[in-house]
């Protein structure tokens, strides 16, 4: 269950502050990338191995990447965030929320263009929708049977 509250804590924390500075604490992502890790190797999470630990981090990594690629679009905060969800769930789980917090952004963002609230090359935080992308995670793979 900690493996579920405590990234759902950070993402709230990282929303807030995104929406308020456009910023991501790196100390923060650094304390609880660190107690994933440790949660990790004491088993207590869903990595199946060292290899998928690794592999969840390293969607973040490569989101860190694109930021430097993209000159900026794309904020290195948003790989922190990415590399701390990785630390305490699968690599699956990690793809699964970075696609539908794409997805949702993606749709928030036409719609905002539909009606002209915004134009495009607005940059907009993207925490929020991250922390959606968690949420619906975890709502649409709940079994009830």
């Amino acid at each position: 269950m900690y493996c579920i509250l405590l990234p759902a804590i950070y993402l709230i924390i990282c929303s807030f502050t995104d929406i308020k500075s456009m910023k991501i604490s790196l100390p923060l992502s650094l304390m609880f990338s660190l107690t994933g890790i440790l949660l990790s190797l004491f088993s207590l999470t869903n990595h199946q191995n060292i290899f998928d630990l690794i592999l969840s981090v390293s969607a973040g990594l490569l989101i860190i990447l694109a930021s430097f690629i993209s000159r900026g679009s794309i904020g290195i905060g948003d790989g922190f965030i990415i590399s701390v969800i990785g630390c305490f769930h699968s690599s699956w789980i990690t793809v699964c929320v970075i696609a539908y917090s794409f997805f949702i952004a993606a749709v928030f963002c036409l719609i905002l263009i539909l009606l002209k609230k915004q134009s495009k090359g607005v940059k907009i935080p993207f925490a929020p929708f991250i922390l959606i992308g968690y949420i619906f995670n975890f709502l649409t793979s709940v079994k009830l049977i």
